[in-house]
Protein backbone atom coordinates (compact mmCIF):
# COMPACT_ATOMS: atom_id res chain seq x y z
CA UNK A 1 0.00 0.00 0.00
CA UNK A 2 1.46 3.48 -0.92
CA UNK A 3 2.38 5.51 2.55
CA UNK A 4 0.49 8.34 1.27
CA UNK A 5 -2.99 7.36 1.42
CA UNK A 6 -5.18 4.45 3.14
CA UNK A 7 -7.37 2.37 1.56
CA UNK A 8 -10.73 0.47 2.80
CA UNK A 9 -13.04 -1.75 0.64
CA UNK A 10 -13.31 -2.05 -2.93
CA UNK A 11 -16.79 -1.04 -3.54
CA UNK A 12 -18.26 0.27 -7.17
CA UNK A 13 -18.17 4.06 -6.08
CA UNK A 14 -14.71 5.38 -5.40
CA UNK A 15 -14.37 8.13 -2.77
CA UNK A 16 -11.44 10.13 -1.58
CA UNK A 17 -11.06 11.69 1.63
CA UNK A 18 -9.32 14.85 2.51
CA UNK A 19 -8.43 15.59 6.34
CA UNK A 20 -8.69 18.56 8.73
CA UNK A 21 -5.41 20.47 9.63
CA UNK A 22 -4.10 18.88 12.39
CA UNK A 23 -5.43 15.30 11.12
CA UNK A 24 -4.44 12.84 9.05
CA UNK A 25 -5.48 9.67 7.04
CA UNK A 26 -6.37 7.20 9.86
CA UNK A 27 -9.09 9.45 10.99
CA UNK A 28 -11.49 8.53 8.59
CA UNK A 29 -11.44 4.92 9.18
CA UNK A 30 -14.49 4.84 11.34
CA UNK A 31 -16.60 6.66 8.35
CA UNK A 32 -15.25 4.01 6.11
CA UNK A 33 -16.04 0.95 8.10
CA UNK A 34 -19.78 1.95 7.91
CA UNK A 35 -19.57 1.95 3.76
CA UNK A 36 -16.84 0.25 2.82
CA UNK A 37 -18.65 -2.75 1.72
CA UNK A 38 -20.63 -0.35 -1.06
CA UNK A 39 -17.69 2.15 -1.66
CA UNK A 40 -13.97 1.50 -1.96
CA UNK A 41 -12.53 4.44 0.01
CA UNK A 42 -8.86 6.15 -0.37
CA UNK A 43 -8.17 8.71 2.67
CA UNK A 44 -4.54 10.63 1.76
CA UNK A 45 -2.39 12.28 4.24
CA UNK A 46 -2.18 15.60 3.17
CA UNK A 47 1.19 17.23 1.84
CA UNK A 48 3.26 17.81 4.97
CA UNK A 49 1.17 15.17 7.19
CA UNK A 50 1.98 11.42 7.25
CA UNK A 51 4.43 10.39 5.06
CA UNK A 52 3.33 12.62 2.18
CA UNK A 53 5.65 15.59 1.42
CA UNK A 54 5.49 18.54 -0.59
CA UNK A 55 5.72 18.43 -4.40
CA UNK A 56 7.15 22.00 -5.03
CA UNK A 57 7.06 25.21 -2.39
CA UNK A 58 3.62 25.21 -0.59
CA UNK A 59 0.94 26.14 -1.44
CA UNK A 60 -3.01 25.57 -2.33
CA UNK A 61 -2.17 24.85 -5.97
CA UNK A 62 0.58 22.38 -5.34
CA UNK A 63 -1.33 21.04 -2.46
CA UNK A 64 -3.67 19.98 -5.16
CA UNK A 65 -1.68 19.14 -7.64
CA UNK A 66 0.24 16.89 -4.99
CA UNK A 67 -3.11 15.04 -4.36
CA UNK A 68 -3.70 14.62 -7.63
CA UNK A 69 -0.66 12.92 -8.58
CA UNK A 70 -1.33 10.38 -5.50
CA UNK A 71 -5.03 9.91 -7.35
CA UNK A 72 -3.60 9.45 -10.60
CA UNK A 73 -1.16 6.67 -9.05
CA UNK A 74 -4.21 4.80 -8.09
CA UNK A 75 -5.62 4.19 -11.90
CA UNK A 76 -9.03 5.98 -10.25
CA UNK A 77 -10.62 7.74 -13.21
CA UNK A 78 -13.78 9.09 -11.91
CA UNK A 79 -14.53 9.81 -7.64
CA UNK A 80 -16.18 11.65 -5.45
CA UNK A 81 -14.37 14.02 -3.12
CA UNK A 82 -14.71 14.40 0.77
CA UNK A 83 -13.06 17.46 2.64
CA UNK A 84 -12.91 18.13 5.82
CA UNK A 85 -12.41 21.66 7.32
CA UNK A 86 -8.73 22.67 6.13
CA UNK A 87 -9.19 19.26 3.37
CA UNK A 88 -12.34 21.23 2.18
CA UNK A 89 -10.68 24.10 1.21
CA UNK A 90 -8.22 22.15 -0.55
CA UNK A 91 -11.31 20.09 -1.84
CA UNK A 92 -12.32 23.28 -3.41
CA UNK A 93 -9.17 24.15 -5.02
CA UNK A 94 -8.92 20.56 -6.30
CA UNK A 95 -12.02 21.01 -7.99
CA UNK A 96 -11.43 24.10 -9.46
CA UNK A 97 -8.62 22.75 -11.94
CA UNK A 98 -10.23 19.39 -12.39
CA UNK A 99 -10.36 20.32 -16.63
CA UNK A 100 -11.40 16.96 -16.87
CA UNK A 101 -14.39 16.69 -14.64
CA UNK A 102 -13.18 13.49 -12.98
CA UNK A 103 -14.96 14.59 -9.69
CA UNK A 104 -18.64 13.37 -9.55
CA UNK A 105 -19.83 15.14 -6.60
CA UNK A 106 -18.25 17.23 -3.63
CA UNK A 107 -18.79 16.69 0.18
CA UNK A 108 -17.53 19.82 1.93
CA UNK A 109 -17.62 18.82 5.85
CA UNK A 110 -17.18 22.24 7.89
CA UNK A 111 -15.04 23.68 5.34
CA UNK A 112 -12.47 26.05 5.99
CA UNK A 113 -13.48 29.56 4.02
CA UNK A 114 -12.61 29.82 0.36
CA UNK A 115 -11.79 33.18 1.04
CA UNK A 116 -9.19 34.89 3.98
CA UNK A 117 -10.05 33.07 7.26
CA UNK A 118 -10.60 35.20 10.51
CA UNK A 119 -8.05 33.58 13.21
CA UNK A 120 -7.71 35.84 16.02
CA UNK A 121 -4.31 35.99 17.39
CA UNK A 122 -5.33 34.01 20.33
CA UNK A 123 -6.06 31.30 18.24
CA UNK A 124 -3.22 31.53 15.81
CA UNK A 125 -0.58 31.20 18.41
CA UNK A 126 -2.80 28.38 19.66
CA UNK A 127 -2.52 26.40 16.42
CA UNK A 128 0.94 27.56 15.56
CA UNK A 129 2.31 25.75 18.88
CA UNK A 130 4.15 22.08 18.41
CA UNK A 131 2.23 20.37 21.21
CA UNK A 132 2.91 18.48 23.90
CA UNK A 133 0.92 15.12 24.31
CA UNK A 134 -0.85 17.10 27.58
CA UNK A 135 -1.41 20.32 25.43
CA UNK A 136 -2.77 18.04 22.41
CA UNK A 137 -5.37 16.38 24.79
CA UNK A 138 -6.46 20.32 25.60
CA UNK A 139 -6.75 20.85 21.94
CA UNK A 140 -8.81 18.05 21.05
CA UNK A 141 -10.77 17.97 23.67
CA UNK A 142 -12.04 21.71 22.69
CA UNK A 143 -12.62 20.66 19.41
CA UNK A 144 -15.33 18.38 20.42
CA UNK A 145 -19.15 18.44 21.52
CA UNK A 146 -18.75 15.19 23.36
CA UNK A 147 -16.08 12.96 24.68
CA UNK A 148 -14.63 10.61 22.04
CA UNK A 149 -13.89 7.29 23.37
CA UNK A 150 -10.10 6.15 23.81
CA UNK A 151 -8.80 5.05 20.76
CA UNK A 152 -10.18 7.65 18.63
CA UNK A 153 -8.84 10.38 21.68
CA UNK A 154 -5.83 8.68 20.83
CA UNK A 155 -5.71 8.87 16.81
CA UNK A 156 -6.80 12.63 17.55
CA UNK A 157 -3.63 12.96 19.84
CA UNK A 158 -1.06 11.27 17.52
CA UNK A 159 -2.48 13.44 14.54
CA UNK A 160 -2.03 16.53 16.68
CA UNK A 161 1.70 15.29 17.55
CA UNK A 162 3.04 14.32 14.70
CA UNK A 163 1.69 17.58 12.59
CA UNK A 164 5.07 19.31 11.84
CA UNK A 165 6.10 23.02 12.72
CA UNK A 166 6.69 23.55 8.96
CA UNK A 167 3.35 23.00 7.47
CA UNK A 168 1.92 24.23 10.76
CA UNK A 169 3.11 28.27 9.68
CA UNK A 170 1.84 27.55 6.00
CA UNK A 171 -1.33 26.69 6.83
CA UNK A 172 -2.19 29.14 9.81
CA UNK A 173 -0.01 31.93 8.13
CA UNK A 174 -0.49 31.39 4.15
CA UNK A 175 -2.74 28.48 3.52
CA UNK A 176 -5.71 29.73 5.74
CA UNK A 177 -5.23 33.31 3.96
CA UNK A 178 -4.98 32.76 0.37
CA UNK A 179 -8.30 33.47 -1.30
CA UNK A 180 -9.67 31.08 -3.66
CA UNK A 181 -12.93 32.68 -4.71
CA UNK A 182 -11.86 33.72 -7.96
CA UNK A 183 -11.77 30.07 -9.14
CA UNK A 184 -15.03 28.79 -7.75
CA UNK A 185 -16.88 29.38 -10.89
CA UNK A 186 -15.08 26.68 -12.68
CA UNK A 187 -16.48 24.18 -10.36
CA UNK A 188 -19.60 22.14 -11.84
CA UNK A 189 -19.87 19.48 -9.90
CA UNK A 190 -22.52 19.60 -7.47
CA UNK A 191 -21.80 20.51 -3.60
CA UNK A 192 -23.35 19.03 -0.53
CA UNK A 193 -22.08 21.17 2.37
CA UNK A 194 -22.54 19.43 6.29
CA UNK A 195 -21.81 21.90 9.15
CA UNK A 196 -22.90 21.86 12.85
CA UNK A 197 -24.18 24.61 15.35
CA UNK A 198 -22.03 22.71 18.16
CA UNK A 199 -19.09 23.24 15.72
CA UNK A 200 -16.41 26.01 17.53
CA UNK A 201 -13.99 25.84 15.14
CA UNK A 202 -15.83 27.00 12.37
CA UNK A 203 -19.05 28.59 13.25
CA UNK A 204 -22.56 27.56 11.48
CA UNK A 205 -22.72 31.26 10.96
CA UNK A 206 -19.47 31.27 8.81
CA UNK A 207 -20.65 27.91 6.86
CA UNK A 208 -24.13 29.59 6.09
CA UNK A 209 -22.93 33.44 4.91
CA UNK A 210 -19.01 32.69 4.17
CA UNK A 211 -18.97 29.92 2.30
CA UNK A 212 -22.34 29.06 0.64
CA UNK A 213 -23.44 32.22 -1.39
CA UNK A 214 -19.89 31.44 -3.38
CA UNK A 215 -20.94 28.34 -4.31
CA UNK A 216 -23.15 27.03 -7.40
CA UNK A 217 -25.01 23.60 -6.92
CA UNK A 218 -24.73 23.36 -3.55
CA UNK A 219 -27.57 22.30 -0.50
CA UNK A 220 -26.21 22.50 3.24
CA UNK A 221 -27.26 20.12 5.35
CA UNK A 222 -27.32 20.82 9.44
CA UNK A 223 -26.09 17.84 11.42
CA UNK A 224 -26.58 17.50 14.82
CA UNK A 225 -24.81 16.27 18.59
CA UNK A 226 -20.67 17.00 16.90
CA UNK A 227 -18.04 19.31 17.29
CA UNK A 228 -15.39 20.27 14.56
CA UNK A 229 -13.75 16.40 14.63
CA UNK A 230 -16.91 15.26 12.85
CA UNK A 231 -15.78 12.13 11.07
CA UNK A 232 -14.47 10.83 14.65
CA UNK A 233 -17.62 12.12 16.76
CA UNK A 234 -20.18 11.45 14.50
CA UNK A 235 -18.67 8.49 11.34
CA UNK A 236 -22.47 6.99 11.15
CA UNK A 237 -24.14 10.17 10.33
CA UNK A 238 -21.30 11.07 7.96
CA UNK A 239 -21.25 7.79 6.33
CA UNK A 240 -25.16 8.14 6.15
CA UNK A 241 -25.07 12.22 4.15
CA UNK A 242 -22.47 10.22 2.06
CA UNK A 243 -24.64 7.34 0.80
CA UNK A 244 -27.86 10.09 0.48
CA UNK A 245 -25.86 11.52 -2.16
CA UNK A 246 -25.58 8.43 -4.38
CA UNK A 247 -29.54 7.74 -3.69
Amino acid sequence: MDSKFIKWGNGKNMLIFLHYFGGNANGWKWVADEISVDFTCIAIHLPGFGNNKFLGGPSLLNVALNIKAVINKTGIRKYSLIGHSMGGKIALQLAAIDKKKTIKNLILISPSPPGVESISPENKLQLLRVPSKSIAIEFVNSLTAKPLTNIKLENAINAQLATTKFVRQWWVNKGSQQSIINQLKKIKCPITVLSSKSDKAIDFSIIKNKVLPLLKRRKLIEVKNSGHLYPLEIPGVIAKQIENVFL
